[in-house]
């Protein structure tokens, strides 16, 4: 029997500014926005998706935070 399903991909945002300063950002708004990637965290993000590059998407979620934007 052949099954057919979904296939979830799960990936947060590279390193944010706010993660070097321990700060929570869980409210959207002007102080929100200042917490931006860091470099090294679009480093990171890069190569991960590079392993993604093959994939075929439907749907892409994203969260409202800049830092994930």
């Amino acid at each position: 029997m052949k099954r057919s399903g979904n296939t979830y991909f799960v990936m947060r945002h590279g390193e944010a500014s706010n993660n070097l300063t321990e700060t929570n950002s869980t409210v959207l708004g002007a102080a929100e926005r200042e917490h931006h990637v860091t470099e090294h965290g679009k480093e990171f993000v890069k190569e991960r998706l590079k392993g993604l590059s093959k994939e075929s998407f439907d749907m892409v979620l994203v969260s409202p935070f800049t830092r994930a934007q």
